[in-house]
């Protein structure tokens, strides 16, 4: 079948046409799925919150001590056992020393008492959307800047197009 057929015969474009609107939103896209990655899926954000607002660092100028010691034991909520639907196998529940356990502890930011979310977890939730935006828009801003300093044809292409131009009108003027 193929020794039926002739090749195309191709066509000369100066540009890639719509894939580079295409290009364009696969990066624009990739640098909000990275952001959203960084922002949602990661402990970056919760650990800086924790370190800027309610670690042992906030108050004054440690040196000799770890910004985020504490933050296990923030970033844990709270659940008592006896809350849970079928308590009856539950009473007897001990640790390996032999302490009898009452509350277990799970990554979140819940209030203990009716299990909503605590303010901690809002000012998380708005340093991550905080960040996201801020992230979004200064990759963005890098690279706009980027495309504007590297020129799409280089200079001496350009140049040599522009005479071959200057040739041909020289020539039709003859």
């Amino acid at each position: 079948m193929v020794r039926l057929q002739k090749r195309m015969v191709p066509k000369k474009a100066n540009t890639i046409g719509i894939w580079y609107y295409i290009l364009e939103a696969i990066g624009i896209l990739s640098v909000i799925g990275n952001g959203l990655v960084i922002a949602i899926t990661s402990d970056f954000i919760p650990m800086q919150v924790y370190k800027y607002t309610f670690s042992p660092c906030k108050q004054k100028n440690y040196t000799g001590i770890d910004c985020l010691t504490g933050y296990i034991n923030h970033s844990l909520s709270v659940f008592n056992i006896q809350h849970f639907e079928n308590t009856v196998t539950l009473v007897d529940l001990k640790d390996p020393v032999g302490n009898v356990i009452t509350h277990c502890r799970y990554p979140d930011y819940r209030n203990s008492d009716d299990y909503s979310y605590s303010i901690e977890f809002w000012n998380i939730f708005a340093a991550r959307v905080a960040f996201l935006f801020v992230f979004e828009h200064v990759a963005l801003c890098i690279k706009l800047i980027a495309a504007w300093l590297v020129p799409d044809v280089p200079r001496r292409v350009k140049n040599q197009h522009l005479k071959e131009k200057r040739n041909r009108l020289l020539a039709k003027l003859r």
